[in-house]
C-alpha cells in the first residue's frame, strides 16, 4: 500500500482502492480494495456505489477514460471528483476540466476538485527528473539553478488528499496548489552537499538546448525514448530561468488548508 493511501486512511476516511482484475493487493484495515473486470461503464457503477469522493490516481494520458470515470461517479452519486493532476496544467487536462465543469453545473451535488502538488520528490530522486545523482554525488542544473519550483513528498501528497475531501465547501471546484516545500536547484545541490557532507560534482545545460534535444528524441520511435524526452521537457518546463511555470508567484493553498509539510 501506497503512503499516500495510508495517510489519507489514517485521517479516518474509508478507503476502496480499485483495481483491474488481474492487479488485485492484499486489504487491511480501512482499505477497502474492489476490483471491475473490464474498464467500462457499469463495472465502475458499481465500485463507485456508497462513495463519497473519487480521486483517480491512474496516468492522466487518457482523458476520455477519465471522462468515462467522471460519469461512472456522477451515475453512482459521487460527491466529488479529484481527477489525476498534481502538476500543472497539461493539453488533455484543460479537456477534461471543461468536461468537469459542465457536470458540475448541470448536477448541483456533483464537484470537483483539481490539486497540483508540484514534483513527488523521492519519485524525481529515483527516475532522475530531479537531476540529482544521491550515488555519484553529482548534478546538471538547467540555466542558473535559481528557478523555484513546489516539490511535495508522497506522505503530503496523501495528507493534501485527504484534508480537501475533509473540507469540501472550501475545495468545492477550486484548482489547489499545495507543496511540502518551494525550492531551487542550487538550494537542492547546497541541502544535499550539507546532508552527505561532500561537495557535489555540479554541470550546467541550457535549457533551450535540452528541449530541442528533447523535441528530436520524440521524432524518434520507442516508448523508452519518448519517456526519456518527457522528463527533459519536464524539467525544462520547471527549471527554465524566467518562466515560472511551476511556482507561481502566489502563494501555495496551505494555510487556507491548514496544511502543513
Amino acid at each position: 500500500m501506497s503512503s499516500s493511501t495510508k495517510t489519507v486512511a489514517i485521517i479516518g476516511f474509508f478507503v476502496h482502492s480499485i483495481f483491474q482484475a488481474y492487479n488485485i493487493p492484499k486489504a487491511s484495515g480501512n482499505i477497502g480494495a474492489p476490483c471491475v473486470s473490464e474498464l467500462q461503464n457499469a463495472g465502475f457503477r458499481s465500485a463507485f456505489a456508497g462513495q463519497d469522493g473519487v480521486v483517480y490516481m491512474v496516468s492522466a494520458d487518457s482523458t476520455n477514460q477519465q471522462k468515462l470515470m467522471v460519469d461512472s461517479a456522477l451515475a453512482s452519486g459521487v460527491k466529488r471528483f479529484m481527477p489525476s493532476e498534481f502538476e500543472p496544467v497539461i493539453r488533455g487536462k484543460l479537456d477534461l476540466l471543461d468536461y468537469l465543469e459542465e457536470k458540475s453545473e448541470n448536477n448541483p451535488e456533483f464537484a470537483w476538485t483539481r490539486v497540483s502538488t508540484g514534483l513527488f520528490y523521492e519519485w524525481t530522486l529515483t527516475t532522475g527528473h530531479s537531476r540529482l545523482d544521491k550515488h555519484g554525488k553529482t548534478a546538471t542544473v538547467l540555466d542558473s539553478g535559481n528557478e523555484r519550483f513546489h516539490a511535495s513528498s508522497h506522505h503530503f501528497v496523501g495528507k493534501a488528499v485527504a484534508t480537501i475531501l475533509a473540507k469540501p465547501d472550501l475545495t468545492k471546484n477550486q484548482f489547489v496548489t499545495a507543496a511540502s516545500f518551494t525550492a531551487t536547484q542550487n538550494e537542492l545541490i547546497r541541502c544535499a552537499e550539507e546532508v552527505t557532507g561532500k561537495k557535489w560534482t555540479v554541470s550546467r545545460m541550457k535549457s533551450e538546448d535540452v528541449r530541442k534535444a528533447a523535441l528530436r528524441r520524440l521524432a524518434e520511435s520507442g516508448p523508452t525514448k519518448a519517456y526519456e524526452a518527457y522528463g527533459n521537457l519536464l524539467g525544462v518546463f520547471i527549471f527554465d530561468d524566467g518562466a515560472g511555470a511551476h511556482a507561481k508567484p502566489r502563494e501555495t493553498d496551505n494555510e487556507a488548508l491548514r496544511l502543513h509539510s
